[in-house]
This record gives C-alpha cells, structure tokens and sequence, in this order.
C-alpha cells in the first residue's frame, strides 16, 4: 500500500494555519494558570512579611 505525502505550496502555510491553535491554546494556559501563579506571588509575599519583620 503506498501513500500519498501531502506537501504545502509555500512555507508560510503551514505555520499560517498552525499559528490560531497555538495562539488560543496559549491563551487558555495563561487563562488557567495566571490566578494561580498571582495567589502563589501574594502568599510568597505574606509570608516573607511576617517572618522578617523590621525591628523598632
């Protein structure tokens, strides 16, 4: 059985019809990570307050 390679008439196409799927898929990473990573930096910073207070 032989088959058939699909081949792209310019280079620009492929990446042409790759680019809005990574995009969206980025999109919706950033989405879904972005409040996580933000409690992460405030808990970081809560904590890094409170154990090295100023002395007076």
């Amino acid at each position: 059985m032989q088959t058939k390679r699909m081949t792209f008439p310019g280079r620009w196409l492929p990446f042409a019809l790759l680019a809005p799927q990574v995009i969206i898929t980025l999109i919706f990473f950033y989405l879904a990570g972005g409040p996580g990573a933000v409690s992460v930096v405030i808990a970081r910073r809560c904590l890094w307050a409170a154990f090295n207070l100023c002395r007076p």
